[in-house]
């Protein structure tokens, strides 16, 4: 992040940028709005919502997974430069989930019904929403 002021011209852009984290609040209800209305649709017409469900979670994991093992990839590659640990503990992070406990909540996303650390920090939106579903109909 650069301090001071904005290059001439550009301060309408500042402007926007710095409260560029209202776009997550919006993607939220964006979204929220979305699966709420694919859940009503696929209610209404009589549909069961075990396909609702199934399809939004093979929508889900197949990519998951892939960017999971992509990130495992890259940490056991960076291992020798960045010095950290190859198993994760619950103090801090290694390239490796720590125990097969850690790796399940991992694979399925159970982490925060867990209580422990995701591994991929950028997938804790969809984490929480299969905690979700898991709390309400597991």
């Amino acid at each position: 992040m650069v301090d001071g002021p904005a290059p001439r011209g550009f301060g309408w852009l500042a402007a926007v940028a710095s409260r560029g984290y209202m776009g997550v609040h919006l993607f939220f209800v964006i979204s929220g709005y979305c699966i709420a209305q694919l859940a009503l649709r696929e209610l209404r017409s009589g549909r069961d919502g075990g396909r609702f469900l199934r399809s939004r979670l093979l929508r889900i994991f197949p990519p998951y997974w892939t960017a999971c093992i992509v990130a495992m990839v890259l940490a056991l590659v960076a291992l020798p430069f960045n010095h950290t640990q190859f198993f994760s503990s619950p103090a801090s992070p290694g390239a490796v989930p720590g125990s097969v406990s850690h790796a399940l909540g991992t694979v399925l996303l159970l982490d925060p019904l867990l209580g422990q650390r995701s591994y991929l920090t950028v997938a804790w939106t969809l984490s929480w929403e299969i905690s979700f579903i898991c709390s309400r109909d597991c």
